[in-house]
C-alpha cells in the first residue's frame, strides 16, 4: 500500500495545477448497472474456477515442449532462472494488490468524493470488462507458461492446474486497469490539459509495467502476454469512465451560401 500512496502523492500536483473541477463529471444508472456488474463478477468468479482445470497441462505435454518453437521476441524470457521465480512472484503480487486498492485513495480528493458512488461503480465495471476479456482469451488460447519449459522446476509445478494459461497476463491487466483508471478520473475531474494528461498517463504506466516485468521474471508470462495484458487493462480503465462522462454538446444549424452551394450546415460541437 505504501507504493500506491507514493504514486498517489505524485499524481496530486498534476490535479492541483489543472482547472477547477466541474460539479458533475459522470452519469451512471445505478438501478441497473450495479446489479449487472455484481452479477457479472459472479459469473467471472465461476469462470476462474473452471479455468484452473481448463488450463491444466499433462506431464506428456510438458515433456514435449520445445523452446526453439517460441518466437525470438518471447524466447528472451528464458534467461530468467528458476532461482528468482519466487521473489518475482511475491513482488508482482504485492504490486498488483496495492494497485487494486490504490484508486480508493482518490476519495481523499473532494471533487471525486462528491461522486463516490459513480466512481466506485465505474471502477468495478472497468475491472469487470478486463476480467471478461481475460477469461475469453484464456479459455480460447492454451499457451504454456515459460516456467513449464524450465527443467530446473519440479514437474509438479510445470504441470497441473493453471500452467497453460500464459496468454495473456491477468496480473498486468488488473494493474493497468487500476492505474489508468486513476489517471483517467483525475484527468476528467480536474480537466487536465494535453501536457498534464501525457504526464499522468506516463506515470500510470510505470507501476503496471513493473507488474509485467515481475510476471516475466517469475516465469509466468512471455513478453507478448504482458504487452497484451497491459493494453487490455489500460483500455478497460479508460473506457468505462469515458463512456459515462458527461460532455457539453451543442447542435447548431446555419445557412450556407457560396457560389457553388446553397443550403443548411449542421454543426455538432462536443
Amino acid at each position: 500500500m505504501t507504493r500506491s500512496l507514493v504514486l498517489f502523492i505524485i499524481l496530486i500536483p498534476l490535479a492541483g495545477l489543472a482547472q477547477q473541477p466541474q460539479d458533475k463529471v459522470y452519469q451512471v444508472n445505478h438501478s441497473w448497472e450495479v446489479p449487472l456488474t455484481l452479477g457479472g463478477f459472479g459469473l467471472v468468479y465461476l469462470g476462474y474456477d473452471r479455468l484452473r482445470s481448463h488450463s491444466e497441462l499433462g506431464v506428456d505435454r510438458v515433456n514435449n515442449l520445445d523452446k526453439d518453437k517460441i518466437n525470438s521476441f518471447d524466447r528472451a524470457v528464458f534467461k530468467h532462472g528458476a532461482d528468482g521465480y519466487e521473489a518475482a512472484q511475491r513482488n508482482s503480487d504485492i504490486w498488483v494488490n496495492s494497485l487494486s486498492a490504490a484508486p480508493l485513495l482518490l476519495l481523499l480528493d473532494k471533487p471525486i468524493r462528491k461522486e463516490w458512488a459513480n466512481f466506485l461503480t465505474l471502477y468495478l465495471e472497468s475491472h469487470l470488462l478486463g476480467s471478461v476479456v481475460y477469461e475469453l482469451s484464456a479459455f480460447s488460447i492454451t499457451r504454456p507458461r515459460p516456467l513449464t519449459y524450465n527443467p530446473d522446476v519440479p514437474m509438479s509445478e510445470r504441470s497441473g492446474f493453471n500452467t497453460g494459461n500464459s496468454f495473456f497476463s491477468g496480473h498486468t491487466s488488473t494493474a493497468a486497469a487500476s492505474s489508468f483508471f486513476m489517471a483517467k478520473v483525475i484527468s476528467d475531474v480536474h480537466r487536465l490539459d494535453v501536457k498534464q494528461q501525457v504526464a499522468i498517463y506516463t506515470l500510470a504506466s510505470i507501476p503496471s509495467g513493473l507488474v509485467g516485468y515481475y510476471r516475466i521474471k517469475a516465469g509466468k508470462h512471455f513478453r507478448s502476454d504482458v504487452i497484451v495484458g497491459f493494453l487490455v487493462g489500460a483500455f478497460s480503465g479508460i473506457l468505462m469512465p469515458e463512456l459515462h462522462r458527461l460532455q457539453s454538446t451543442e447542435l447548431s444549424v446555419a445557412p450556407i451560401f457560396t457560389p457553388a452551394t446553397k443550403g443548411l450546415g449542421l454543426t455538432y460541437r462536443f
